[in-house]
Parts: structure tokens; sequence; C-alpha cells
């Protein structure tokens, strides 16, 4: 049975240049329904951002959802969550936390929002 969600929110992701440890969670059940990743100038290494679901119950619960490797010259990556051939971003429950993390090598800006339901 899915959770009747009543509330939308866009969640800002820090721009950094350093390497990414992005945490998105909120205060009750949600699911993750896009998430959008800008590089300000596109990496000259190919390397993996992972998308780690953290659960509240402890790290052994704890789950790899997605890696991709973002090919060189990207500056642009769009996650819709939820559709088909896209990663399944849903079923957290309130504790739980969608970690992303990527080593950014090349030192470039990136930022990115994601879009929760609650």
């Amino acid at each position: 049975m899915s959770h009747p969600f009543r509330n939308s929110v866009q969640k800002v992701l820090t721009s950094t240049t350093a390497a990414i440890s992005w945490s998105i969670s909120v205060a009750d059940t949600f699911d993750v329904n896009r998430i959008d990743i800008h590089w300000g100038s596109a990496p000259t290494t190919a390397e993996s951002i992972t998308f780690t679901k953290v659960v509240a119950l402890g790290s052994a619960y704890n789950t790899v959802l997605f890696t991709y490797t973002v090919p060189v010259a990207t500056t642009d990556l769009s996650l819709p969550g939820n559709v088909s051939g896209s990663p399944a971003f849903s079923g957290f429950v309130s504790g739980d936390t969608l970690l992303i993390t990527y080593a950014n090598t090349n030192a470039k800006s990136v930022s990115g929002t994601a879009t929760v339901s609650y």
C-alpha cells in the first residue's frame, strides 16, 4: 500500500567543488521523485556517483540503490525516480536518508536539487 503523500518540496543540494556527500531526508515516510545535478563545467575524468539508502534501523540494512559512471563532458544529470528504467528512490521511512556520493576528482563546481514527496 502506498503512502498518501500530502506534500512535495524541492531540496537544494549545496554547491561544492569538493567531494560530494549529500543527504536527503524528511521526518516522515518519503519518496524522492527527481534528482537534478549540474556541473559548472564538464569533468575530464569519468567517475561514479552513488545513491545509497541509509536505513534508520542500522548500517546492516543500508542498500546501494544505483551507481552511475558520469561520462566525461557531462554537465547535467537528471534522474526521475520511480519511472520505468530509472532507479527507484522510494519507500523511505522516517529516519532513513538517501546519501549521494561522488569523488569530484576534477574539483568541478557541482550543485543539485531533489524533489521529495512526503
